[in-house]
């Protein structure tokens, strides 16, 4: 159906000894009048009548980024290594801070549910005198441009922990903590937590200045308490008698005590916030997380840091935030530290590689779609007793009163045991698909220092997991530029919509710093065309195109019909090849 030319089908090559029987060799041979220099083209694969696979995936994206001088790396270099298993698929690397010689960490993702293709991410940035920025897209992640979040009081020195989240109307919220000091000083430094909002899409001149959510004191000498691990959730249930209503958690930290979770709820977007309220007793509590069921319940997922009682726990309400039962407070799981605890700085934490930091922070998501409606997920890494890393999993489908047994859901076949850490979990609304985003060290079963950031992806309600290689390349998760060589953050950002997903992670691929980079991934899109090569004849100079094609979308099922589509920079030029014509 080529208009300028003509096909030549050729039928398929031999399977490779021990070859899977859905790994088809396709090679087409297509002829068309085009001189190779002048033109740019791109294969697609388009399927033809199963909805799901609705998104198209380009060949080999050309994401790069531009040269820059590294910087010299305070770490030991590791010995060469040889990556093994790389990733089958084409998702999209996007590095959105190419630019820059500092580090980024700790992002947090939120997708407009009025606008799809606009989203935000809120992280630590430490390239000027505010260590918070935000990132904006308007193309669906293709394009980003950056700006601080200026810190707006005199007093605060450090900013940190970001959250950011929309309304049902497309109001965005970014949350976050400040501090006059170093929050390892003693007394604790004057801190608040504090929140900005955004109208309209983001963008830049359109924050409100900030609302303080907490304060700790007037005078550095009277701070008694610390503020930190703040994190946000908006009521967007339509069905919710709460809709609406913002909450922001965090851990307080006592002076000679310890310590305990509060939360805060806004009832006018973001205008106003209530005084905190106390939801647990007092022990080593970390990292609280909320998240919001269909019908407006919270629930907020924690863990407990004491050694004696290494456990992840879950509490809830069911009355919008105000009252939190003492028997609501659930434990989910036990759980053993990841790797050894560093007990150099002011706060213990586990440290793998020698040295970067890797707790077990859990993550909640609750499937708001009409298949599972209301189930809780809830997920950790941890140290199992066949002394490997692995990423847990546990749901509840009877409001957080009972768990599942927690399951592994990495999935990783090699025999060396490699380092897992930081997972973030979300739940596409739409059709309860269920995605894991995590750090992974599987493909160095060498040395287990190169690292790249894996989804464990779910389309049927947690029953399986595939795991995913996200990243496009390995990297050293202790390389930094302008901290000290255990940070890499304490958690990931993914969100989900419509079956687009969005991961976002802190990668050193570069060698010097950390850089935030996000995938796009379609886990129900065909897999990219394998081997695409192009051969100008000389003679005719035509153009002469041959790839491979495995006719399986990204999380390995049938494909179904499809069709292969030839673009040039500024037209489709044919459609041609359909599967039944293989």
């Amino acid at each position: 159906m080529i208009r300028n030319g003509f096909i030549a089908a050729e039928s398929n090559p031999p399977l490779a000894s021990g070859a899977k029987k859905l790994n088809i060799g396709v090679r087409v041979n297509v002829i068309m009048h085009l001189r190779i220099p002048s033109v740019l083209l791109v294969l697609l694969c388009i399927p033809l009548i199963t909805a799901a696979q609705s998104s198209a995936v380009f060949l080999n994206p050309g994401y790069s980024r531009p040269p820059s001088q590294p910087k010299p790396l305070s770490i030991p270099q590791t010995t060469q290594t040889t990556v093994s298993n790389p990733s089958p698929w084409n998702f999209p690397n996007i590095n959105i801070t190419s630019f820059l010689a500092r580090d980024e960490n700790e992002p947090s993702i939120a997708i407009n549910p009025s606008d799809p293709n606009n989203f935000i991410i809120g992280a630590n940035d430490y390239r000027s005198d505010s260590s918070l920025f935000c990132f904006v897209t308007i193309d669906g992640g293709l394009h980003w441009r950056s700006y601080p979040m200026q810190k707006n009081n005199t007093y605060a020195a450090s900013a940190f922990n970001p959250a950011v989240a929309f309304n049902s109307n497309g109001k965005a919220f970014y949350t976050f903590g400040r501090a006059q000091l170093s929050h390892l000083g003693n007394p604790y430094a004057i801190n608040d937590v504090a929140c900005f909002t955004n109208a309209n899409k983001g963008d830049s001149a359109s924050w409100t200045l900030p609302v303080r959510i907490h304060f700790d004191s007037l005078n550095s000498l009277s701070a008694k308490t610390f503020a930190d691990k703040f994190y946000t959730a908006v009521d967007r249930g339509q069905n919710s008698p709460y809709i609406g209503r913002v909450y922001t958690a965090w851990v307080e930290y006592v002076i000679g005590e310890k310590n305990h979770i509060l939360i805060s709820r806004s009832l006018d977007e973001g205008k106003t916030w209530s005084t905190p309220l106390s939801i647990t007793d007092t022990a080593n509590y970390q990292c609280p997380i909320p998240a919001i069921g269909p019908n407006g319940e919270l629930y907020v997922s924690f863990l407990d840091l004491d050694t004696n009682h290494l456990n992840i726990h879950c509490t809830k309400s069911l009355d919008g935030g105000t009252t939190f039962s003492p028997s609501a407070n659930k434990i989910i799981s036990p759980y053993k530290n990841l790797g050894s605890i560093d007990s150099s700085g002011a706060y213990a934490h586990p440290v793998l590689k020698g040295h970067v930091r890797a707790s077990s922070f859990p993550s909640i998501a609750v499937d708001r779609s009409p298949l599972h409606s209301g189930r809780i997920y809830v997920t950790w890494a941890g140290k199992g007793n066949d002394n490997r890393h692995h990423i847990y999993l546990s749901s509840s489908d009877d409001k957080a009163q009972t768990w599942s047994t927690p399951k592994t859901i990495e999935n990783d076949p090699n025999p060396a045991a490699t380092d897992k850490f930081l997972p973030w979990i979300a739940v596409d609304n739409t059709n309860g698909d269920i995605g894991v985003l995590y750090y992974d060290s599987r493909n160095d079963q060498t040395n287990n220092i190169l690292t790249d950031a894996y989804l464990s992806f779910s389309h049927d309600g947690a029953s399986t997991f595939t795991p995913l290689r996200i990243s496009s390349a390995s990297f050293d998760p202790r390389a930094n530029s302008s901290l000290d060589s255990t940070f890499i953050g304490d958690y990931l950002g993914l969100d989900a919509e419509n079956k687009h997903w969005y991961p976002v992670w802190s990668d050193t691929r570069v060698g010097y710093d950390q850089d935030l980079y996000i995938g796009i991934v379609r886990p129900y899109a065909p897999s990219a065309p394998k081997e695409f090569v192009v051969i100008e004849d000389p003679a005719t100079h035509f153009a002469m195109l041959r790839w491979k094609h495995d006719a399986i979308p990204t999380i390995g099922e049938p494909l179904g019909k499809y069709s292969f589509k030839f673009w040039r920079v500024d037209q489709v030029i044919d459609q041609t090849l359909l599967s039944s014509e293989r």
